[in-house]
């Protein structure tokens, strides 16, 4: 089981949820001045797949992993979520939109948000090949859209303020995706407008809009 940290979050909030989550172990890339905790950790840079002995399987283990709510409402609460959600919610997306031969997936989400582990699982487990675009890529427009046309990205996962900014963008630049079909909407509230902006603009694309709760392992609906 493991636990999703996103280094970039305030400090007091990764020390709330390593405190409250109990993990036996932290994995870094180098000793964090930010971590005012007494726990064994494991350097990236040192790990060895054939050194088991640091990582013990657990056998029968139905938790692949805990991801902790933003806490709006209170203190964040730590979600477990089971190995057996996640093969459930993959392979309804396998079923309802299916990879079609080789696909190029773009992994964009924080870990610390439920939506990377169907983003990251289910091109994997399909064997398709994913690119990463990391937060400074996606703060730029301009290297965001150039990343996704050059490494020819034929789906996406984002959120509608998102897709309405690359709607305005590929308008006034007049770039086009052509290897982009599949974009996925998450997280907000996706408007009638921006629906029918998007189908006038890429007619030959798709659209999902799905969401759901950390609780229900991301999409329901």
């Amino acid at each position: 089981t493991y636990l999703a940290r996103d280094p970039s979050l305030p400090a007091e909030r990764i020390q709330y949820i390593i405190a409250d989550s109990q993990v036996a172990c932290l994995i870094l890339d180098s000793p964090s001045s930010q971590l005012k905790v007494t726990l064994p950790f494991v350097e990236i840079s040192s790990i060895d797949s054939s050194e088991s002995k640091d990582f013990p399987a657990v056998s029968g283990n139905p938790v692949l992993c805990h991801i902790y709510t933003s806490g709006s409402n209170g203190r964040p609460k730590g979600v477990r979520i089971l190995k057996s959600a996640v093969l459930n919610r993959c392979h309804w997306m396998w079923q309802y939109y299916p990879f079609m031969g080789k696909e190029v997936c773009a992994l964009k989400t924080t870990i610390s948000f439920v939506d990377h582990i169907w983003e990251f699982f289910g091109p994997l487990l399909k064997g398709q090949t994913l690119v990463l675009i990391n937060k400074k890529e996606q703060t730029n427009l301009n290297q965001f859209v150039q990343k996704i046309a050059d490494q020819k990205v034929t789906r996406i996962v984002l959120v509608s303020s998102l897709l309405q900014l690359l709607l305005d963008h590929l308008s006034k630049k007049q770039l086009r995706l052509p290897h982009l079909k599949y974009w996925i909407c998450s997280g907000e509230v996706l408007t009638r407008h921006l629906v029918d902006a998007f189908y006038q603009q890429i007619p030959n694309s798709h659209l999902n809009n799905i969401y759901g709760s950390t609780e229900e392992s991301a999409d329901v609906t």
